[in-house]
């Protein structure tokens, strides 16, 4: 079998046989890896072409949920800047306000100071109890679209040809599973394909004499 083209994100993962075909995520889980096609396996079941289609969709939904979440982390922290940012700019209006002899300044210097630890306190525990609440990571949006996808394949086209699309938590891999039946023609077309390669050697060999050089045969006249 050929080796996926491109770096896969976990040298672990589990490898194909004859019962399923792996198919490994690229390092930033953002896309699967062509070059898993096994033509010995599946040519009579899935052609390239379909396989690759899959392949080709899931890798695009990875990528969307990538990018989405870059974007949602880059919003996150330019939120936060600007909260700390602003509690720091009350926090210098105190300090200048304390300075100042004045009654109401002095009143007003302890409010800014008030509102620059509220802000700086809220913007802390909003960034820490966040992902608690409804935050989403990139395995799991990942996982939900990917899963949504092959589901539906599943029920219109491969559940019927013994074949099944499978995403795990994580998306390290997608694995198409081979239903009992496509296996046991798998290992009567390999074994048919074994046979036929050996009759083929046999024939060769008997096509083909070993010649006997010249000097054997000058010592058999003798």
């Amino acid at each position: 079998m050929s080796s996926p083209r491109g770096s896969i994100c976990n040298e672990n993962i589990p490898k194909s046989d004859h019962s399923r075909i792996i198919i490994p995520a690229n390092r930033q889980k953002c896309g699967f890896l062509r070059g898993c096609y096994h033509e010995e396996l599946l040519g009579n079941f899935v052609k390239d072409e379909e396989f690759s289609r899959v392949i080709d969709r899931s890798s695009s939904l990875a990528a969307k949920c990538f990018v989405k979440q870059k974007v949602n982390n880059k919003d996150v922290e330019k939120k936060f800047i600007w909260l700390m940012g602003l509690a720091f700019l009350l926090m210098v209006v105190f300090f200048v306000l304390v300075y100042l002899e004045n009654d109401t300044a002095y009143v007003v210097s302890y409010i800014f100071l008030a509102l620059s630890l509220f802000l700086g306190v809220f913007t802390l525990f909003y960034n820490y109890f966040r992902p608690l609440a409804n935050f989403v990571s990139f395995e799991e949006a990942a996982f939900l679209e990917i899963s949504t996808y092959l589901n539906k394949i599943n029920n219109e086209i491969f559940l019927n040809r013994q074949m099944k699309w499978i995403v795990y938590l994580g998306h390290e891999y997608l694995e198409l599973q081979l239903g009992q039946q496509i296996q046991n023609q798998i290992s009567h077309i390999q074994m048919r394909t074994s046979h036929t390669k050996k009759s083929s050697s046999f024939k060769e060999s008997g096509r083909k004499p070993k010649k006997i050089s010249d000097d054997n045969v000058s010592k058999l006249s003798h």
